[in-house]
């Protein structure tokens, strides 16, 4: 175990979050809390109740956690070791998204991804974050759609870049055909990245 996996999961929250208050991060322990969940694999609920809880950090890694340890794949015999080695390979990846958010990179780049609607889109660099705005765009769209009783619209979503409005209003409008266009291609790769998905 490392020497920071005996503290609770409130004490590693309030430091990351003096680091990111330090560098003018506007919401510094939401965001803290948000790359803890992401680097453990584990929801933004868990990480809260943890905190309400005082429970420790070793219990918060999963072992099929989504962060990109040395030997991911190698099985331990040792269980209390591959505790250990969870929490410390989820700690380094929480420090370096915490440097990374430190020096004001989006929080959605960090963590790959950003939730839409009812959608959770692929993000990165090359493509603009969805923002909540444009939920409100999308909900327009359908509101619309709904009072012309349009039952098989035939949409073109243009600069559709994480497909974040084409992917939202083909999903929640029955039969809707939609044709979402990116001429970059580097956010048309995260076009289809979403797509696929």
């Amino acid at each position: 175990m490392t020497s920071e996996s005996i503290h609770d999961v409130t004490d590693v929250i309030r430091s990351a979050a003096r680091t990111l208050h330090d560098a003018d991060i506007d919401t510094p322990e939401h965001d803290a809390k948000l790359l803890l969940a992401e680097a453990c694999g584990r929801d933004l609920r868990d990480i809260d109740k943890a905190m309400l809880m005082g429970e420790p950090l070793d219990g918060l890694p999963r072992e099929h956690a989504s962060f990109d340890a040395p030997d991911a794949g190698a099985a331990s015999s040792d269980s209390s070791a591959t505790a250990g080695d969870a929490v410390t390979t989820a700690l380094a990846r929480f420090h370096a998204m915490i440097a990374r958010r430190a020096a004001r990179e989006p929080l959605q780049y960090i963590t790959g991804h950003a939730p839409f609607r009812y959608l959770d889109l692929e993000v990165g660099p090359g493509v603009f974050i969805p923002r909540p705005e444009t939920e409100t765009v999308v909900q327009a769209g359908i509101d619309w759609l709904t009072r012309e009783r349009l039952s098989t619209p035939r949409i073109v979503d243009l600069c559709a870049g994480s497909g974040a409005i084409g992917l939202s209003l083909v999903t929640e409008v029955r039969g809707a055909q939609v044709w979402a266009v990116e001429k970059v291609p580097r956010t048309y790769d995260w076009t289809m990245r979403n797509w696929r998905r």
